[in-house]
């Protein structure tokens, strides 16, 4: 199964994880030449697609009508897309089905922790500040750090605590004050990201992000196998989500 991500750059090493720009042609085009390669050829394409990108490669699969293109969203910042995009294009994940390579990405949004330091979160709709934070946000110097997973919007002035984490991905944009301790660095570092076509979900051009895979490529490989499978009414595929990920159907809950 080929994996391209809507707006994301490709990952080096990788040749299944492909980039393309947040336009409707761009999704059809690349996936229509993924599933037409000569040779054995893929027997799906599967779409990571970031929330703000959704309608279009929704719009993409109804273009298409292709039994083998399958779309899941991607909720989170874009450091969280790009370790998806790198787990499920791992050498780890060669060798699965569709479906387990649908429940494999899925589990590894799962496995992802994300922080952010920014230096306003006057814009910021999730997790929602304070109205004092907002009110701090017009005053310069000041820098918040934000943490998704456990909704939190706290100073940036104290260090976060550290953690263990197997790989991280980072994203800088604009200047931070200089007394701003670092992000933690936990595992391997998967380095910058530098080309990305989608907007940031903060709000703010000025900010530091870092997203960490907190288990390793073959430790979610081995629990995604094991996800119970549901059959899609409308296409007849194996689904792991209450909507069938290759045509949009609602899918009732009954696993085999």
């Amino acid at each position: 199964m080929s994996v391209i991500s809507v707006g994301m750059p490709g990952s080096d090493g990788h040749p299944g994880a492909m980039s393309v720009e947040s336009e409707v042609a761009d999704v059809v085009d690349t996936a229509e030449q993924l599933l037409a390669a000569p040779g054995p050829g893929p027997e799906a394409v599967l779409i990571l697609v970031p929330e703000v990108a959704a309608r279009t490669s929704e719009l993409a699969r109804a273009v298409m009508h292709h039994p083998g293109m399958a779309l899941l969203r991607v909720p989170g910042p874009p450091t969280a897309l790009a370790l998806v995009q790198h787990v499920t294009s791992a050498p780890a994940a060669s060798g699965l089905t569709a479906p387990q390579h649908l429940a494999l990405a899925q589990a590894t949004r799962g496995a992802i922790r994300s922080l952010a330091q920014l230096a306003s979160v006057a814009k910021l709709e999730d997790p929602r500040p304070s109205f004092g934070q907002h009110l701090l946000s017009l005053w310069p110097g000041s820098c918040f750090l934000v943490d998704p997973e456990a909704q939190t919007v706290t100073s940036a002035a104290s260090a976060p605590e550290p953690f263990e984490a197997h790989a991280f991905v980072s994203l800088d944009r604009g200047k931070l004050p200089e007394k701003i301790p670092p992000l933690p660095t936990s595992g391997t570092d998967l380095g910058q990201l530098t080309e990305v076509a989608i907007s940031s979900p903060w709000g703010t051009d000025r900010l530091r992000e870092r997203s960490y895979l907190l288990r390793s490529p073959e430790e979610i490989v081995a629990s995604a196998v094991e996800a119970p499978t549901t059959t899609c009414p409308n296409c007849r595929l194996e689904c792991r989500d209450t909507i069938c990920a290759f045509c949009g159907a609602v899918v009732h809950r009954r696993t085999s």
